[in-house]
């Protein structure tokens, strides 16, 4: 606090109207001072003759807070088209499918020649998630499923209606098409692209694992209509701190009831036609060759129907003989 007599105070009190205006005004505007009749008029209609005042300084008045400041504002950390390319990031952000058999009669199977998920509906499937070192308690790992094609990719996917109606009562992930099995589990809705995920905190790998397992699973096919109805589809998982990518991985998914099947099936077709062999000329001239050799060697047997003519050229070729 400073001290000012009343007088001090009211010349001060006029310098700042002053140069304050009375409405508020743009950096482009200036305030006009005051005239010195203005001023001497001021001075005589304030009795400033004795007593002092308290003054408060600048630095005992608190700054004005504005209200743009004041107000937070929410805002999406994702794109409304999320990347779909792999990025292992500098903790080398890694997926593993541990699968002890490969059978036609299996729950899941992971192709890693198509980079695709091969899963039963509403089957869970371990994924075994992979970092270079320990992570701190903030990060965690975000499941999101979308379209591949790019005429389908700035839709959401969401789950069919024969199948959504079926679970009762209604719950936090019933809406959503990627379910994680863990009790810290939250599902959240984007309030601007409004695509679903699913988050989980990542868990560090216990003594004697280099991996964390995580659950994941589907309730929809990728064939029922409503939903993803037939349309490709990509799984994104993510390694988040706060709104940070840390990591991705990203790979083709496909829930069938047959995943075995299914597998094999488009790996065949992945697979590059065998040229068909065009043999040389030498080698043809040899083939057509032994073909004529082969045809002079042959022996042909006449069927004759007429008994006696035939016994009567044999007749006369012996007589000639």
């Amino acid at each position: 606090m400073a001290l000012f007599n009343k007088k001090g105070f009211c010349l001060l009190l006029i310098q700042k109207m002053a140069n304050i205006p009375s409405a508020p005004f743009t950096s482009s505007q200036e305030s006009l001072p005051l005239s010195q009749e203005t001023y001497d008029s001021l001075l005589q209609l304030l009795d400033c003759q004795n007593d002092t005042v308290l003054l408060p300084t600048l630095r005992d008045i608190p700054d004005p807070v504005s209200v743009e400041e004041s107000a937070p504002v929410m805002q999406s950390s994702r794109s409304c088209l999320p990347a779909t390319t792999a990025w292992p990031g500098s903790y080398e952000f890694q997926v593993k499918f541990i699968q002890e058999k490969l059978a036609k009669h299996v729950n899941w199977t992971y192709s890693t020649t198509q980079n695709k998920l091969y899963i039963r509906r509403y089957h869970p499937c371990p994924f075994s998630l992979f970092v270079n070192s320990m992570m701190p308690k903030n990060v965690f790992i975000r499941a999101m499923a979308v379209y591949t094609s790019p005429e389908h990719a700035s839709e959401i996917v969401t789950r069919c209606i024969t199948h959504y109606s079926r679970e009762v009562p209604y719950r936090d992930d019933t809406e959503h098409f990627v379910r994680c099995e863990s009790n810290q589990a939250m599902y959240q809705v984007d309030p601007e692209t409004k695509r679903h995920s699913v988050i989980v905190p990542f868990e560090n790998p216990t003594v004697g694992q280099h991996f964390s397992t995580y659950l994941f699973k589907f309730p929809c096919f990728s064939s029922c209509s409503g939903g993803p109805n037939r349309r490709p589809l990509t799984l994104i998982i993510t390694l988040e701190q706060g709104n940070n990518v840390l990591g991705r991985l990203t790979m083709g998914l496909k829930i069938c009831s047959s995943p075995g099947r299914d597998r094999a099936s488009d790996e065949q077709i992945s697979l590059p036609e065998k040229p068909i062999p065009v043999p040389s000329r030498k080698k043809r001239k040899e083939e057509k060759k032994r073909d004529l050799n082969d045809e002079e060697k042959s022996e042909y047997a006449i069927k004759v129907d007429n008994r006696d003519l035939c016994s009567t050229s044999e007749d006369d070729s012996s007589q000639s003989g």
